[in-house]
């Protein structure tokens, strides 16, 4: 036996490498596996962890929670120019004017739409997940177009010790379904998070989250399965320096969120705000 036996992951399955890095002869393999038991188990769970913790980052996309809130400048729609004027004086005192019927006003509703639009165009997603918003006052809509339960992962990665390799296993049902479950809460949750720190002129965010799915008819359809409606009070009641410890599903349904499984697992249709 070689002094030093070094075990690769090639592909799924370890490889044992003896001298200048060469495949150990196979007649050497039983021995070296007998003596390298202990690490090699290691050595596989690790690499089994690492992969299936790539798997469950799907349902800590609120992991980036931002803490700080954001400002929205106001649009310049109507705004004076100096041009136009004759006098320094004239001009200040329309620029003051102006200035104040913007406040009077209100939020800029154009300007914190772009804003919203903005910041979630530049989120990342690991499948397709679509969003329509409306601002009514200070208040924004979100209706959300979620992935397909199909979309999901629905395996994950187990070590075979005997055959010192990566075996991928089917997700039972059940457990398929709770990881959709997952999901959804963590793209709940990041939406919420992440709308509310564009602005504090937002003051409640609504989202109405929807899937396709095969319906009693048999017929594809849209069906809202989730939805929530919450105000910057109760917001600002998580601790957002601790969101990589939240329970996504707990802190929803702490908000008043609707989000309701049935007993094999399945999201139940909900009324969809507007």
């Amino acid at each position: 036996m070689p002094e030093r036996v070094v075990a690769r992951l090639v592909g799924d399955e370890v490889q044992l490498l003896g001298p200048s890095d060469q495949p150990l002869n196979p007649a050497l393999v039983p021995e070296a596996k007998r003596l390298m038991k202990n690490d090699l188990r290691k050595f596989l769970d690790d690499h089994a962890s690492d992969r299936n913790l790539l798997i469950e980052g799907i349902c800590h996309l609120h992991h980036d929670i931002p803490v700080a809130t954001g400002t929205v400048a106001p649009g310049e729609s109507g705004k004076p120019n100096q041009e136009h004027y004759f006098d320094q004086q004239s001009y200040m005192q329309a620029l003051m004017q102006w200035r104040a019927a913007e406040a009077n006003a209100g939020p800029d509703k154009d300007a914190i739409c772009d804003a919203v639009l903005e910041k979630l165009a530049a989120l990342e997603w690991p499948a397709e997940t679509n969003i329509a918003i409306s601002l009514n006052g200070t208040r924004l809509l979100l209706d959300v177009d979620l992935p397909e339960i199909e979309d999901m992962p629905d395996a994950t990665w187990k070590p075979s010790y005997t055959g010192l390799r990566l075996d991928l296993k089917p997700r039972a049902k059940k457990d398929l379904a709770a990881f959709y479950l997952e999901h959804v809460c963590s793209v709940m949750l990041r939406l919420l998070g992440h709308s509310f720190a564009v602005t504090d002129q937002l003051q409640t965010i609504a989202i109405s989250a929807y899937t396709q799915r095969t319906g009693s008819t048999g017929k594809l359809s849209d069906e809202y399965v989730a939805t929530i409606e919450c105000s910057r009070g109760d917001w600002g009641q998580i601790d957002l320096t601790q969101i990589s410890h939240i329970n996504p599903h707990q802190c929803l349904r702490r908000l008043g969120a609707k989000i309701e499984a049935g007993s094999r697992g399945t999201l139940l249709i909900q009324q969809p705000l507007d």
